[in-house]
């Protein structure tokens, strides 16, 4: 999965500044230095009535550019609004 630019996600809540809100990481290249692809990485969150960061936490993984990631959520009462979240940012949900 291509992490979005900063410019491509939906814009923070005015209170937010600094990163992941409004400043971004270089990503990386498409491919490492010796020209392999990167390895495919799993990021798990898992989330406990934390919904109030759901937000940050989608946006921080983003922004770190890593560009071959997928994101695993868990949650202990339903994902709620995760699923909104993630669509939002262009993700998908597994």
């Amino acid at each position: 999965m291509r992490c979005p630019t900063l410019s491509e996600l939906p814009p923070p809540i005015p209170r937010n500044t600094g990163w992941p809100w409004t400043e971004e990481t270089r990503p990386l290249p498409e491919k490492m230095p010796n020209g392999s692809p990167w390895p495919r990485i799993s990021i798990a969150t898992p989330s406990y009535n934390q919904r109030g960061f759901t937000e940050e936490t989608i946006r921080s993984v983003v922004l770190q550019g890593y560009p071959d990631h997928r994101r695993l959520w868990t949650a202990a009462w339903g994902l709620g609004d995760i699923p909104d979240r993630l669509w939002a940012f262009g993700g998908d949900l597994e």
